[in-house]
Parts: C-alpha cells; sequence; structure tokens
C-alpha cells in the first residue's frame, strides 16, 4: 500500500469546542467537534469532507458529506451532500434531507433518527439501516412492508 493511502488527508483526534467553526479539512478522522451555532466548510465542493470515526454535536443545521463510523447530534437540521453515510448514526432535532444539489451516494448499516421528517427523496429504501422519525419517512419508491408489519396487521 502506498503511503498516501496509509495516512489520513486530514485531521486526527482532534479536540475542538466552537461558537462558530469552518473546516478546512478534507477528512476529520476520531475527532470530537461540538459546535454551539455553525459548522461550515471553506472548500464548497461537497464530495471534498468527510467524517471517520468521529463525535460531531452542533446546536444548529449542520451539513455532512460523508460518513464512516460516525456519531452525529444536532439541535437542528441534518443535511446529507453527495458522499455515503456508512455504520453511522445521526440524531437530529429536526428533519434530515439532502443539501440542495445533494444526492446521496448510499446510506448503508446506518441509524438515522429525527423529531421531524427524514426525506431522501432520490433513494430507494436501503437495508441493514433504521430510520426513526417524529414526521414522516420519504424515499423514491414505496417501501413495502415486512413480514412482521402485515402480522400484525392480521391482529
Amino acid at each position: 500500500m502506498s503511503p498516501s493511502r496509509t495516512r489520513p488527508r486530514g485531521v486526527v483526534g482532534a479536540f475542538v469546542r466552537a461558537g462558530r467553526l469552518t473546516l478546512g479539512a478534507p477528512e476529520m478522522y476520531g475527532s470530537v467537534v461540538a459546535v454551539r451555532s455553525e459548522l461550515r466548510y471553506t472548500d464548497t465542493k461537497q464530495y471534498q469532507h468527510r467524517w471517520q470515526h468521529g463525535l460531531v454535536l452542533a446546536n444548529d443545521t449542520i451539513p455532512i458529506n460523508a460518513s464512516h463510523g460516525s456519531f452525529v447530534i444536532a439541535d437542528g437540521d441534518v443535511e446529507l451532500g453527495v458522499g455515503t453515510i456508512e455504520d453511522t448514526i445521526i440524531i437530529s432535532n429536526g428533519s434530515i434531507r439532502f443539501a440542495p444539489g445533494g444526492f446521496g451516494f448510499r446510506v448503508s448499516r446506518s441509524v438515522l433518527a429525527a423529531s421531524d421528517d427524514i426525506t431522501l427523496p432520490a433513494r430507494k429504501a436501503v437495508g441493514d439501516c433504521s430510520f426513526h422519525a417524529g414526521g414522516s419517512v420519504t424515499f423514491a419508491a414505496k417501501v413495502p412492508a415486512s413480514d412482521r408489519v402485515k402480522e400484525r396487521r392480521k391482529e
């Protein structure tokens, strides 16, 4: 494996607590980030930013492009970009939706929970995921009821 593939291309093991935070690093590895009012990225290319095995806490709407093995808690909405959400737990005190121009490459083995709606209109339902919403959960296609749900309807 080449050295460039074994080294992270961003910040490793940081603890950041800030009122406002603008990140320039393309990837955050094993970092804890707590933001009071605003989390933004210096590069507006949505494919640039990825969270790896981190904890992200925000008191506002938070953009998440890609994430692997992370835990994200937002007091506002969560806007997903064009990257993969994998092995991640996302909890939102608002809604979870795609950011303008975002379509999400894949959501797998993750838990998405929102006090409002979860809207992923460009995606079909994905296996190995759990979606919990105080409002509705919307995908590109209608999700068939599981055998368990069908059995309960008979009762």
